[in-house]
């Protein structure tokens, strides 16, 4: 069966999509509150690991110092490519691409709203006392890997039908 004739109906793509974008939003912005209130406890796990802890990280990756409207502008121009991209996977069929720039848009969206409203994204996760991240940094790594991995992967199946 080639790939992109697949049974992932269109509608059901268009499904997926938004629930994994719209549950990501959510689930990031509710827990970065309930951390912020104290709702849930600052705490170490696993000391030198994993721990919940708060900071403001008003840069970019690893809190680079990047002035704000650059900022904006570059997450602007972020999510018009992974949408651009989105559309391009699904005009392909391509339902597991698809999915994951889903998980990478919710991600940057749940950054971005954050960033909107409070001027910096609050970051809550500290992995091995040096990273500190939340759940939208999760999902868009995790949405990068899941994408190179079904790219990659649809290319494969390809190669191997011609």
């Amino acid at each position: 069966m080639n790939i992109n004739e697949s049974s992932y109906a269109p509608k059901k793509m268009i499904l997926f999509a938004a629930a994994a974008v719209f549950d990501t939003i959510i689930l990031d912005l509710v827990l970065k509150y309930a951390v912020r209130l104290d709702w849930i406890a600052t705490v170490d796990f696993i000391p030198g690991v994993l721990a919940i802890t708060k900071h403001e990280n008003y840069g970019l990756i690893g809190n680079a110092p990047i002035p704000y409207p650059i900022i904006i502008g570059l997450t602007i121009v972020a999510l018009i490519v992974l949408f651009y991209g989105m559309k391009t996977s699904y005009k392909q069929n391509r339902f597991f691409e698809f999915l994951a720039l889903s998980y990478v848009s919710g991600g940057a969206l749940g950054n971005f709203i954050d960033r909107i409203m409070n001027g910096y994204v609050f970051d809550w996760i500290l992995l091995f006392n040096t990273s500190i991240i939340n759940i939208a940094d999760v999902a868009i790594t995790l949405g990068i890997i899941g994408y190179v991995a079904s790219h990659y992967y649809y290319d494969k199946i390809n190669v191997h039908q011609d």
